[in-house]
């Protein structure tokens, strides 16, 4: 089943009921088949969309390390000829797929193993490299009064790791996790970022086709269940206002990013929707303007300017809610769009990063050397089951 009707089911409560005890009671019989393989540990990103992130960084890492080197390392993807440089990969949704999961002695993902599902293997260890939470997704978490996810969707993680103990407290509540199941270590994916070089900048500019000096933003929103699929402000605006100083990198995120049209704007906008790694987008921009999401804790990582644009700010938290008010916290915030504009030219980056750093301080205290330790607590994990 795809990742468009997997959507639809869980956007209908009865039918999404339905699937889910009918596919999970299936999957589990499919146990009975799966004998567990202590050396099999399964990968997948973003619903086998993408090879990237924290769990790409970790697989990298476990192809070096001798610790590791006798394991099957298997990724899931919705079309694994996408990917000829991995070498062990089955495609996701399939009979395959879920004996792999059951046999599999770890899971490691960014997001999700079980595809809205409730299955886990005999001895198998869910590690998630999960991003710092902002809208309200846990359990717990109600917004109107109304609980935002039920019971039977929560995913149940057996560690995750986080940036800071802020984070970590979020991270507990949401996911229902033990204090011991966070681990304050940062994130894979953004060692990359926090190590970079010049070199790098110079090399990814390259690939986008950069030919001149101008300063690069990246705006990437997070995604909005209230149904916005167009571009939220007057692009013309913001390209009379930056376009001498700047290049706007638009990130949409991927469930919208087909139905944004920028080809009116080709000397000011790069649509980066679906550039392959978002990581490279972190280490080239200059600048990043977001709203909600997470990714202002994996630019944070660097000491550049962060503003954030809550243009629907009302709305918003009215409809889903914040784990951290993040309007509240860095540059810009609550404002319309020719306020913030305005606000964005006028400001001086100096006050701007007085601000970020506070932030920082605060939710990103670890990040350089995550991906070496989220190896030894997986190896740790796995010996000490053994023992």
């Amino acid at each position: 089943m795809g990742n468009a009707a997997i959507n639809f089911i869980k956007k209908h409560h009865s039918i999404y009921t339905c699937y889910y005890w009918v596919m999970s009671a299936f999957v589990n019989v499919l146990k009975l088949f799966a004998k567990p393989d202590d050396k099999l540990i399964l990968f997948v990103v973003y619903g086998g969309k993408f090879y990237s992130d924290s769990p790409k960084c970790i697989y990298e890492s476990m192809l070096k390390d001798d610790r590791y080197k006798d394991y099957r390392l298997v990724w899931a993807f919705r079309n694994p000829k996408d990917f000829p440089h991995v070498a062990d990969k089955i495609k996701i949704d399939t009979i395959k797929y879920y004996l792999t999961a059951l046999k599999a002695r770890c899971w490691i993902t960014n997001e999700s193993v079980t595809r809205a599902l409730k299955f886990k293997g005999k001895n198998t260890f869910y590690f998630c490299t999960t991003h710092t939470p902002l809208p309200k997704l846990g359990a717990k978490d109600d917004v109107k009064g109304k609980p935002v996810f039920t019971s039977i969707s929560r995913i149940k993680y057996d560690c995750t790791c986080a940036q800071s103990e802020a984070e970590k407290k979020i991270q507990l509540h949401r996911f229902e996790l033990e204090d011991g199941q966070v681990h304050v270590v940062g994130y894979p994916k953004n060692d990359i970022i926090a190590n970079h070089q010049q070199a790098d900048v110079d090399r990814i500019r390259e690939k986008l086709h950069i030919r001149d000096d101008r300063k690069l933003i990246l705006y990437a929103p997070t995604f909005r269940e209230m149904g916005q699929t167009s571009i939220p402000f007057d692009l013309r605006k913001w390209e009379e206002s930056l376009k001498d100083k700047y290049i706007l990198l638009f990130r949409a995120h991927h469930t919208v990013a087909s139905q944004m049209d920028f080809s009116d704007y080709k000397d000011f906008v790069i649509d980066v929707s679906t550039y392959p790694d978002n990581t490279e987008l972190l280490i080239v921009s200059d600048i990043l303007i977001s709203d909600y999401s997470g990714i202002f804790f994996e630019f944070g990582v660097q000491e550049k300017p962060m503003y954030c644009f809550a243009y629907d700010y009302d709305d918003y938290i009215k409809y889903r809610g914040l784990s951290v008010d993040v309007p509240k916290e860095l540059p810009g915030g609550k404002m319309n769009e020719r306020e913030f504009l305005d606000y964005f030219v006028s400001t001086d980056k100096q006050s701007v990063m007085k601000a970020v750093n506070v932030f920082r301080s605060k939710y990103i205290t670890e990040y350089g050397h995550a991906t070496s330790k989220c190896l030894d607590i997986i190896h740790a994990h796995i010996a000490k089951a053994q023992s």
